[in-house]
C-alpha cells in the first residue's frame, strides 16, 4: 500500500492544485478502505 503513496509523492506536482488534493484524498480514502476490507476479511477465515 505504501507503495502507492510514495508513488503519488514523487511523480505528482504539489502545488496547491485543488484537483491534486482532491485526488491525493480519494486515493488516501481508496487505500484505507481496501486495507481495511483486506484486514477483516483476512482475520474471518
Amino acid at each position: 500500500m505504501c507503495c502507492l503513496d510514495i508513488f503519488f509523492m514523487f511523480f505528482l506536482p504539489h502545488r496547491g492544485n485543488k484537483i491534486t488534493r482532491w485526488y491525493n484524498i480519494f486515493i488516501y480514502i481508496l487505500e484505507l478502505l481496501l486495507s481495511t476490507y483486506l484486514f477483516y476479511y483476512h482475520f474471518q477465515l
